[in-house]
This record gives structure tokens, sequence and C-alpha cells, in this order.
């Protein structure tokens, strides 16, 4: 992985670090991964997509560089950066049995979702080539656990439809079932999401912000089983292609759901939903003040933001 972490240097230092002092940090970097809190990651993310200072990271290799190599050693803050996102990569795209797929899912989320202050200016990232591989596994990791259970035997579907209990179907539940009971949870999932896409499309919702956020609120917090979507991009786009509108500044989209009695405060855990923070508070920012939106982006963000609270408070249950 410490080449991989050259590499990033090399996009931003006129001479990047190479061999023995590359691994040396690559190696600090993957220990703090192990032990690090979802705020300090969300301090990474800060760091690598916003340019903020990373002091918890930057006293960590500081005083483990001392204590490993008996050598004081100060960084630029940009290196730092950089090695914020090398501890991203190692969480979320490397192989570690530290990471469960679902932190990494959450990671994964996180990083996409702060993408956001990044909206109109892009060329401002650090190595954005290492950044897209990590918000992409959210998606790969969510179409495996859209999967139907598979089930080669199936013994209580053909007699429940004549018994009135599991005595006259004679049958005692136990683990061979589980499979089966799964599937036919799962299949009802996906009915009654189909039911709530109908429910949305019914509203009489002209405005297409109000209607994009009452989608997203309804689509990423209703199901009880969250990845019965195995794409939700696709089917926000459908909902809100009914009124298609040109974009506007996200004050201009605060101030209509204010006044709609479709607008819903959100408990904000993460510092990387921008988006619901700021829907969240009654003063505006200015430094988001006026980001223009158009209806399918703004659907897209605030989704994802909505989808990593809602993990978030399952891990906390």
């Amino acid at each position: 992985m410490d080449a991989i972490l050259e590499k990033m240097l090399a996009d931003v230092l006129v001479i990047p670090f190479q061999g023995e002092l590359a691994t040396q940090l690559a190696e600090l970097a993957e220990k703090y991964s192990e032990s690090a809190t979802f705020n300090q990651i969300e301090d990474c993310i800060l760091a690598f997509i916003c340019g903020k200072e990373n002091s918890d990271l930057s006293s960590f290799i500081e005083k483990e560089y001392y204590e490993q190599y008996e050598e004081h050693i100060k960084l630029p803050i940009a290196v730092y950066n950089v090695l914020s996102e090398y501890v991203l990569y190692v969480l979320i795209v490397g192989d570690n049995n530290y990471t469960t797929p679902t932190n990494k899912m959450i990671y994964s989320l996180a990083v996409r979702n702060m993408m956001v202050l990044r909206k109109n200016s892009y060329e401002r990232l650090l190595s954005p080539q290492f950044i897209v591989p990590m918000y992409q596994f959210s998606d790969r990791y969510r179409e495996q656990k859209n999967q139907i259970e598979e089930c080669t035997e199936m013994k209580i579907v053909p007699t429940i439809f004549e018994s009135n209990n599991f005595e006259e179907m004679g049958i005692k539940l136990g683990e061979e079932n589980f499979c089966e009971i799964k599937r036919l949870a799962q299949q009802t999932a996906k009915l009654e999401y189909q039911e709530l896409i109908s429910k949305i499309k019914k509203e009489s919702i002209n405005d297409p912000f109000i209607l994009a956020y009452y989608a997203v609120c309804q689509l990423a917090t209703r199901p009880q089983w969250k990845y019965v979507d195995s794409n939700p991009v696709k089917t926000l786009l459908d909902i809100i292609s009914i009124h298609p509108e040109s974009a506007i500044t996200l004050k201009e989209i605060k101030e209509r759901l204010l006044v709609s009695s479709f607008y819903e405060t959100h408990i904000v855990k993460s510092k990387t939903s921008i988006l619901l923070d700021y829907l969240s508070k009654k003063e505006t920012c200015k430094d988001l003040d006026e980001l223009n939106f158009a209806t399918d982006e703004f659907a897209i963000y605030l989704y994802y933001e909505l989808f990593l609270e809602e993990l978030i408070k399952s891990e906390n249950e």
C-alpha cells in the first residue's frame, strides 16, 4: 500500500517522498486507521477534501515517528492532508481485517457526501483519482446487499395459504427455514417499496424541490430493508422528472422548504451531512447559501446524506 501513498504524494509535492520515508509514513497512517474513531475519520475527510488542518493525525504521526525512529519530523500541512486521504483509502479500499463491510459503507458515504463542498471546485481536490474508488464502494456494496436470498427448498409457502397456524402446516421452524423466511421478507419489502414510490408520485406537490425533498425523506427512512433499492438515484430521477426546474441557490431551496408542510428537521450525527445540517438550522451559512442545485443534484446529495444518518442510527441502536 505504500506505493499508493507515493503516488498520492507525487500529485501534491514538487519533490515527492520516496522509498523509506514513504514506507514509514504509510505504516504510521495505517496504524492510525486501525483505532480511528468515526469523529477522527470525519476529520480526515475534512482534511483532504476541504483542506482543513488535521491536528490529531499530525500529532499522532509526529509522536509515533519519534518513538519508533528517535527523530523529530515536521511535515507540511499538504502532506498531512494526503496522509488523511490515505487513511480513508486504507479503510475503504484496502484489504484489512479491522473494518467491517458496513463501516466501509459508512466511510464511503461520508466521503461521497463531503464532496458537495467541492461541487464547483473539483480542481482543488488532492489526488482525485484515489477518491473515486472510495465512494464507488457504497454502490457496489448496495448492489450486493440488494440481492434476494436464494432458497432451493420451499416448505412454508406451498402450505401456508391453506393453513391457520404452523401446527396445521406440520412445520416446526428452525434454522433450515431461515433462508425461506428471509426471502419472503425481502419480497414483501420490495412490494411495499413499490407501493411507497406510487404513493409519493400521487402527492399533489408542484414544487420540484419540495417533491425531491419529500421523496428523499420517504425513500431513505421508511423502508425497513435499508438496501431494498439497488439504484435509488434512478428511482429519484424517475419521481422528480414529473416537474423539472432549473437550478436555484440552496438558500432559495431552504426558503421554499421552511414554508412547506413537508419540511421536517433531522438530528444530524455526521459532520459530512452538509445539506441536512444546513436545512435543519435556523440561520444560514454564507459559504453554502449561493451553491446552485438542480432538482436531481439536490435529491441525490440529500438522499445519500440521509441514508448515511440512518446507517449511523442503526449502528448505534
